[in-house]
């Protein structure tokens, strides 16, 4: 089962399950970053891996009315700070990467 289909079974399961009325809606959050500091996985592995899970989230959100839209995490750089950990570059600059 993919990423997304694990996050799908989720919100079945957990997200609208609470769900009281007719209009609720659902946002899908999906991660949107690279990484030059893990070592398991360069930007070329972070962009492919981002790339399919991005397109699966909009096949689910186009297919599913309860899904309102989608808005990613890890967008923009969050700098310095965030160099020691893994996930450190948002997706809007991972052009930036030398790798």
């Amino acid at each position: 089962m993919s990423f997304v289909q694990e996050v799908k079974k989720f919100y079945a399961e957990h997200v609208y399950t609470k769900f009281v009325r007719s209009d609720q809606y659902a946002l899908l959050i999906p991660g949107s970053f690279g990484s030059e500091v893990n070592p398991k996985c360069n930007m070329a592995c972070y962009d492919e891996m981002i790339s399919y899970d991005a397109l699966q989230y909009y096949e689910w959100a186009d297919s599913d009315p309860k899904i309102v839209g989608i808005a990613p995490w890890i967008w923009n750089n969050c700098g310095e700070p965030c160099k020691k950990y893994k996930d450190e570059i948002g997706t809007r600059d991972s052009r930036l990467s030398n790798t």
